[in-house]
């Protein structure tokens, strides 16, 4: 039985009071005058949050940990740097640790710093397919489960836009290579940061949501072991698919006060087990409303 933790947007943060001013420019501007008047008291906790996730971990013992995205709040290097030195006890505390990242973490259009971040989450992301490409990337979590990474972050010039992207030739590639992995593996994991839908099963707002999202689900409709994982709506959900969409696992918020939780995963060939996990004032519980088995 393979356990695998599914959390997202921790969102850690530095004070933007102690950032250089060179670095607040444009979109980033208006995200630190959000975080200081709204999204840094919603987050504050995010560190202790993650030190219960560790905690969670070594007592349930999983054996691979994933992430999809959004572990800072403007994409700093300085918030880069104290993420990393967040993470890496709960890095230490699992065989295996996978992430994406998020739109707050490749925050503003710079190709410089796009790079930076790429540079940055290599060591957390599942392997390249290509040595030509740097999307899908993938890898085994255990004899029944492979884990494929899609990139949906593009970054927007305007603070109003907060949407994602799946580029078309990285879902070409993913789509060529998915039959191959089908017949391997009994269950694909397939982890963006942006959610293709809604708890209702409806996309998404065109400023928020993912393009090509729909697209992602027509790809994976011939697959029966296929499950979406993803973050960056901040309530913790799943939708169980329909005749035109796979099951969706959006993890919500650890850190999100009020929200905060994660999915947990039990693996084995003819099923996968999800249980929803809530912050119950001092540690991460069951929650019993949020019970789920699918079945191959």
């Amino acid at each position: 039985m393979l356990r695998v933790i599914h959390f997202s947007d921790p969102h850690v943060s530095v004070s933007p009071r102690s950032l250089p001013l060179r670095s607040l420019r444009g979109k980033r501007l208006v995200g630190a005058i959000n975080q200081m008047v709204g999204r840094g008291v919603k987050h504050r906790a995010a560190e202790m949050r993650l030190a219960a996730l560790q905690e969670f971990q070594r007592t349930w013992q999983a054996d691979a940990l994933v992430c999809s995205g959004d572990w800072t709040v403007l994409g700093t290097a300085q918030e880069l740097e104290h993420a990393a030195k967040v993470l890496q006890p709960l890095r230490a505390s699992a065989p295996s640790f996978y992430s994406v990242y998020g739109n707050h973490d490749d925050y503003i259009v710079d190709p410089e710093e796009s790079a930076r971040v790429l540079a940055r989450f290599d060591a957390w992301l599942p392997t390249a397919w290509s040595a030509d490409h740097a999307w899908p990337r993938g890898c085994a979590l255990g004899p029944d489960a492979y884990l494929v990474a899609l990139n949906s972050v593009l970054p927007r010039h305007s603070p109003l836009d907060s949407s994602g992207y799946l580029d078309s030739e990285a879902l070409g590639r993913f789509a060529e290579r998915l039959a191959a992995l089908a017949e391997t593996y009994a269950w694909v994991l397939v982890m963006t940061h942006y959610a293709p839908l809604r708890s209702d099963g409806k996309p998404d707002s065109p400023r928020h949501g993912l393009h090509q999202g729909a697209a992602l689900d027509e790809v994976l409709q011939t697959v029966p072991g296929a499950v979406v994982l993803h973050g960056h709506l901040h309530h913790r959900f799943a939708w169980l698919g329909s005749a035109q969409t796979v099951p969706h696992f959006c993890a919500g918020s650890l850190s999100h006060a009020g929200r905060e939780g994660f999915w947990s995963y039990e693996i084995a060939p003819d099923r996968l087990r999800a249980q929803g996990m809530r912050w119950s004032g001092d540690k991460f519980v069951n929650d019993p409303q949020q019970s789920i088995e699918l079945r191959r």
